[in-house]
This record gives C-alpha cells, structure tokens and sequence, in this order.
C-alpha cells in the first residue's frame, strides 16, 4: 500500500491575519461640518433678493417701490444612525491564536466611515449644475467618452470650472474634484505626464492627489454610479469645499460601547463580549451649497 505520511507534515499559521482592502475616504476633506453641543436640527435660512427698478426723476407717480422679503428656512437634520457590531465568545477568546478585537474594532470604523463617504458622494444629485457630453464636443445628453482624445479629460475638468463660474463661483485655490481612481491613472495621470504636468503635492492620503491649477484632487472609490442614456456612468463630483454640510453632535463621530456577557434571545448568558460600533449624522446640500457643485458625468 501507498505511504501515509500526512500527520507528519507541518502546517504554518501566518503570524497575523490579512488585512482588508481600505478605500480612500474624502468626505470630511471636502464638506463643511457642523457641530451641535445638543439637539438634531440646524436651521439655515434665507431670504429673498429685492427687486432692481429703474428711477424717473423729480416723478409726479411711480417713484420708489420696495420689494417684498421673503424668507425660507432650510434645516439639516441629524438623524441617521448607523451602527456595526460582532460579539467574541469568552472561549474562542483565550484558545485562538489571533486578538481579533482591536482589528476588528479598526475595522467597524472604517466601514462606518465608508459608508459616510458613500452618502457624501452621492450629493452629485443635488449639484447645481451638469457637465455631460455636450458641454465638451460630444453628445449631448451623455456622459463624457474619456477615451475619445487624450485632452478629454482636461476639457471635461475646464467645463465643470466654466459650469461653476457661470454659477458665479470663483477659483480661490478652495475648488475640489473627486474622481475615480481608473479614471485619474488612466486618463488624468496619462495626461498630466504626456503634457509635461505635475500636480503640486503635499502629503499624499486619504484619496488627496494634489493641486492642480487651484483645484484639490481626489480619488475615491465611492463615487455615484448610474444609467445615463444607456450607458453606465460615474459622477464626478467637483466644487467649493464646504458646498456640502456634514452634520454631528460634539463628540467623537465613531462610538463604541463593550457589553459583557450580554444576554440572549431566550434570557440565558452569552460568555464574552459584544462591541457595537455607531453613529449619529446628518448631511444637507442647502441652496448656496448646490450652486457650488457641479456632477461632471462620465462614461466607462
């Protein structure tokens, strides 16, 4: 018969467990937050322009007329609470190799964080305004084909800086861009080398690829995705920093509570700990806010 050697042979443990892809968060580069010491709801109002008349000297009639102010409040609600938890049982505790708690803690962070960066990006629906293929010698009415020339994707950042200063928003070095990753190195990085550019760069992190022209450059994988005329499309968000409010209550953004020996469905006890990661936000795009972003729509 065959040898039968197997429970002499050796299996190695990697000293730690692997790490997890991380993202490149941005959301907090680029929104103004708000901070409440208490309550839920920040009121942010407005009020109406007056109207601009022409004036007839020395009239009999029809001199001055005043306009009618009106006012129109918006709020940001912090409201949305998300939370991530797991529980170590006491026994897989002290008989595994691994201390799983801290990472997994990290880890419950991130996805939080994550998951704001998500909802912040998806604020290219409330953008003032749109650049599309139209606005840069294609067709109108769909997203931009970055392939098409290898100027493509400076003209599609110039037009959502020409979309933003039609809205009256000026270039003070304080204008950001969030693109896709595939998008930068294929195209934008492409570019930037065949033409001699370099971005002005500090430290690189957290998606923050450098200046260029006044224009903060970012890189996320969290940017909106849709349809657009039957072609899938990523929405690149560009626009003043603080155009979008983020909104939290003092403190830490990311709690934690430790629960020992919580208890379960049936009433009995489970032996070890269970960590609840959450928090509490809330996010507005308020009217000045959308006529500072621009959704720069791109087809891939």
């Amino acid at each position: 018969m065959a040898n039968d050697l197997q429970h002499f042979i050796r299996e190695i443990w990697a000293p730690e467990v692997q790490e997890n892809a991380t993202k490149n968060l941005v959301a907090m580069q680029i929104c103004e937050v708000i901070e409440l010491a208490d309550g839920d709801t920040y009121n942010n109002p407005y009020a109406s322009d007056p109207t601009v008349g022409t004036y007839t000297r020395n009239p009999a009639s029809a001199g001055v007329s005043t306009s009618d102010i009106t006012s129109t409040n918006e709020q940001l609600v912090i409201g949305t609470a998300q939370y991530a938890a797991f529980k170590v049982d006491r026994l897989d505790e002290k008989q595994m190799k691994y201390r799983l708690n801290g990472r997994m803690k990290d880890r419950a962070t991130y996805k939080l964080r994550d998951t704001i960066d998500t909802a912040i990006l998806a604020e290219h629906a409330n953008a003032g305004s749109e650049v599309d293929g139209g606005d840069v010698g294609q067709t109108d009415g769909q997203g931009i084909n970055l392939a098409t020339s290898t100027g493509a994707v400076m003209d599609a950042i110039l037009a959502g800086e020409a979309k933003l200063a039609a809205q009256s928003v000026e270039n003070n070095g304080d204008l950001f861009l969030v693109m896709h990753p595939s998008d930068y190195i294929l195209y934008g990085k492409k570019y930037l080398i065949a033409n001699g550019f370099q971005l002005a760069d500090s430290v690189m992190k957290n998606g923050y690829k450098g200046d260029l022209n006044g224009i903060s450059v970012f890189t996320s994988l969290n940017v909106g995705t849709s349809v657009v005329s039957n072609h899938n499309v990523r929405h690149w968000l560009m626009g003043k920093k603080g155009a979008i409010s983020f909104g939290k209550n003092a403190g830490s953004l990311i709690n934690l509570e430790v629960i020992e020996n919580p208890k379960l469905s049936d009433g009995t006890t489970f032996l070890g700990t269970e960590y609840i990661l959450w928090d509490l936000y809330g996010k507005k795009v308020f009217t000045e806010g959308a006529r500072e972003l621009v959704d720069i729509v791109i087809r891939f």
